[in-house]
Formats: C-alpha cells, sequence, structure tokens
C-alpha cells in the first residue's frame, strides 16, 4: 500500500488517530532480516549473508533500497493484528512505513488505544509519542491535503 492508498481508506471518517513508530528501521535487527530470507527458501548461511548486506551495525537501516520490502515483512504478523483489532472496534487501519492510521465514525476508545499500544510493544516495537496524535472531527479536507503530503 502506497501512502495515498492508505489515507484514501480513512476520508469521510471522523476521527482519525495517526501513530508513528520510533526509529522503525533501525528497531529490526539483523536476526529479524536473517529470517526474512529464511523464510523463503535460503539456506541458513546464505540468509546470513544477504542480511549482512541490508543491515548497518546489526540494523535495517534507514534509506536503503532494501528496508521497505524487509520491515514490511518483518511488520507483517503485527499489521494483521492491528487491522483485526481495527475491525473489531468498526474502525478502519493502514499503515505506511512506520505511519500507522486508525479511523472512524465515533470517537477511537482509550481501551482501544492501549491495546495498540500493547500489540506494538509485544512485537519488539515503540510509539513515538511526540509525533503521534488523536484527532477529532477531522474535516475531508485534511484527508486530501494528506493525499498531498505523502511525498514528504
Amino acid at each position: 500500500m502506497n501512502c495515498a492508498t492508505g489515507a484514501k481508506l480513512h476520508v469521510g471518517n471522523p476521527y482519525l488517530w495517526n501513530i508513528d513508530l520510533e526509529n522503525f528501521f533501525p528497531s529490526i535487527r539483523l536476526p529479524q532480516a536473517q529470517k526474512v530470507f529464511a523464510d523463503v527458501g535460503y539456506k541458513p548461511e546464505v540468509a546470513g549473508f544477504l542480511a549482512q548486506i541490508c543491515c548497518l551495525k546489526s540494523r535495517l537501516p534507514q534509506g536503503a533500497p532494501t528496508s521497505p520490502a524487509i520491515a514490511n515483512i518483518v511488520f507483517k504478523p503485527a499489521d494483521e493484528k492491528l487491522d483485526a483489532l481495527a475491525k473489531q472496534a468498526n474502525l478502519v487501519y493502514s499503515r505506511y512505513a512506520d505511519d500507522l492510521s486508525f479511523s472512524g465514525k465515533k470517537p477511537i476508545p482509550a481501551e482501544f488505544r492501549k491495546r495498540v499500544f500493547n500489540l506494538i510493544e509485544a512485537h519488539s516495537f515503540r510509539v513515538n509519542h511526540i509525533k503521534s496524535r488523536l484527532d477529532r472531527a477531522v474535516r475531508q479536507t485534511r484527508s486530501y491535503r494528506s493525499h498531498r503530503e505523502c511525498g514528504r
């Protein structure tokens, strides 16, 4: 999913919660990258070699062309759980890199937000609370503006 596709999912929902994951790419370590390659069938020594090529100081670097694909695979189990949690709460979920968004027709409950925080931490990621925000009564124009901001 690209940024614009993700933003379109939230158009028309008056309540929006954006979460930024702190140090998203560097939070992914060499063993996780190695597992990505092993899971698609590479022998352990080849998976280790490929992971070392993709990592810098045993972490996934921000800005490397391989980092988004590896990060998406590593984060997929969390994505699936977050999406299921959102659906149970009648909310829409999307993610673009380290930016997670939830939206809905009703205010996003504190208990739901707590469950999201716990799930993110259970997958060894951290929320950057400074860059995260909960918006009420978001106007449609704001969602359309988000489409333009995708290029950052």
